[in-house]
């Protein structure tokens, strides 16, 4: 019965944290109270078929790493961000999480004291419209690429899908600004 709790309630604890601290959870939960039981080999392989430990693993490693280094930015990011009007920190926020994580992104601007609630509401929408432009830094999009890849026969191409992800981004961009 625990299996199976452990099992439903992990991914949705994703949706309440982050998905690798969830999947995290998850595994050190089956680890203690399933694995170490010794169950046949093709039953603990069925389990691990959604519990992917690697990717979530890194990702807590990027973010630990972010918390620890990211409070010695401050002193460079926020005379920049500090110069920045809110379409400024909103574009650049949007160009920028095309290539970074958007938890880094949003992260070091919490490190700017005296942000306006409109500058915290630039660079968070930015990191959000920006999101569906990067591949690299948001752990879902490299396993669904992998997933669909086997339907695109020459492979995933990132320009074509930067050009599929500009339409929805331009769209949010004005709910965003113009809302």
């Amino acid at each position: 019965m625990r299996w199976l709790a452990i099992l439903i309630v992990a991914p949705i604890l994703g949706s309440f944290s982050t998905e690798p601290a969830a999947m995290t959870i998850g595994a050190l939960l089956l680890a203690r109270m399933f694995y170490a039981l010794k169950p046949s080999p093709r039953f603990a392989y069925a389990t691990l078929g959604r519990l992917d430990l690697k990717a979530p693993l890194l990702v807590g490693f990027f973010l630990a790493g972010l918390v620890v280094h990211g409070e010695l930015q401050g002193w460079w990011i926020e005379p920049v961000l500090k110069r920045l009007d809110e379409f400024s920190l909103f574009l650049g926020a949007t160009v920028l999480t095309a290539l970074n994580d958007n938890a880094a992104i949003t992260y070091l601007a919490t490190l700017v004291p005296g942000f306006t609630d409109a500058s915290k509401y630039a660079v968070v929408a930015g990191a959000v419209t920006g999101g569906g432009l990067t591949v690299i830094a948001n752990a879902p999009n490299p396993a669904g690429q992998t997933i669909l890849q086997r339907f695109l026969p020459e492979g995933v191409s990132p320009l074509r899908l930067l050009c599929g992800a500009l339409a929805p981004t331009l769209i949010l961009s004005l709910c965003f600004l113009l809302l």
